[in-house]
C-alpha cells in the first residue's frame, strides 16, 4: 500500500537569482501491509502518519525535489527515508552514518586528456528542527591520464564503491552517496 503523503509546490527565491524554476517537493511513504490511519501530523519539521493518537511507521519512503522542463521532469534530489518524513531533503541526510561525494573534471593538456577526481567524506548532524550542520573534508584526489571523460568517471565510481564495500568498519553502516 502506498500513501502519497503530500505534494507541495513551492518556489525557491533569492534576491540574487529570481530565474530559478518552480520546484516540486514530493514525499512518498510505503507500507508493506495495509494500515489504518486517521491523520497526518506535522511535528518538529517531520510528517507522521497517525492512528488513534499513535505513530504508524512506514516501511520505507522517499523525498524528491524536481522541476518540470520541456523534455520531462528533472530530478534534483531523491532521498530514501525511514520512519517519519521531512519535506526538506537535506534533513534526510542526517539518517546516514557517513556521506560520500564525488566530483570529476577533465581537461586536455598537450593533446592528452587528464582526468581529476575528488572524493569528499562528510556527516550531517541535526542542529534544530529546521537546521542541520554538514561537515565535509577532502579524502582522496585521483589523477588519470588517457581515459575518456566517461571512462574516467566510471572508473572512479567503481573504485569508490569497491573501497566502500570492502571497508570493514562501514559494512554495517548506512552510507549516503551524493551524486
Amino acid at each position: 500500500m502506498i500513501l502519497l503523503l503530500s505534494v507541495i509546490k513551492y518556489i525557491y527565491t533569492t534576491s540574487k537569482d529570481m530565474k530559478k524554476k518552480k520546484r516540486n517537493a514530493y514525499s512518498v511513504i510505503e507500507f508493506d501491509n495495509p494500515v489504518q490511519a486517521d491523520s497526518i501530523r506535522y511535528k518538529n519539521g517531520m510528517y507522521e502518519v497517525m492512528h488513534e493518537g499513535k505513530v504508524v511507521s512506514p516501511d520505507r519512503g522517499q523525498v524528491q525535489i524536481s522541476y518540470e522542463r520541456p523534455k520531462g521532469s528533472k530530478i534534483l534530489n531523491r532521498t530514501p527515508t525511514e520512519g517519519s518524513i521531512s519535506l526538506d531533503p537535506n534533513m534526510q541526510l542526517t539518517e546516514y552514518y557517513q556521506l560520500v561525494a564525488v566530483d570529476t573534471n577533465n581537461n586536455k593538456l598537450g593533446g592528452s586528456t587528464i582526468s581529476m577526481a575528488s572524493i569528499f567524506i562528510g556527516r550531517a548532524d541535526k542542529v534544530s528542527d529546521n537546521s542541520i550542520n554538514i561537515t565535509i573534508r577532502p579524502c582522496v584526489l585521483y589523477e588519470y591520464r588517457g581515459l575518456t571523460p566517461e571512462n574516467a568517471e566510471r572508473y572512479v565510481w567503481r573504485k569508490l564503491l569497491h573501497d566502500l564495500t570492502n571497508e570493514e568498519k562501514l559494512k554495517s553502516k548506512k552510507i549516503g552517496i551524493v551524486v
